[in-house]
């Protein structure tokens, strides 16, 4: 029962923490109704942002069927798989 209790507390504060690690990333567009709707367009944002980005290659992963895009955001790999 010690064990479960642990697996739950340990699964809840990692949710947490990534949460919070997420919070600071909040990309702003002009106006709320704005939306992104593509790859050119979220670099295009994410620039206007004055954040550096940088166009880093390609990237597969098992559970997602498209390819995605690499980018490096100030500094920090960020996979992008845009659908249709």
């Amino acid at each position: 029962m010690r064990t479960i209790k642990f697996v739950i507390e340990a699964t809840l504060s990692m949710l947490l923490l990534f949460s919070a690690a997420c919070a600071g990333n909040i990309v702003q567009v002009d106006s709320p109704d704005e939306q992104i709707n593509s790859y050119d367009q979220l670099l295009t944002a994410l620039q206007s942002n004055e954040q550096t980005v940088e166009v880093a290659g390609y990237v597969s992963q098992p559970f997602f069927a498209p390819e995605g895009q690499l980018i490096k955001l100030d500094g920090e790999d960020i996979q992008i798989f845009e659908f249709a």
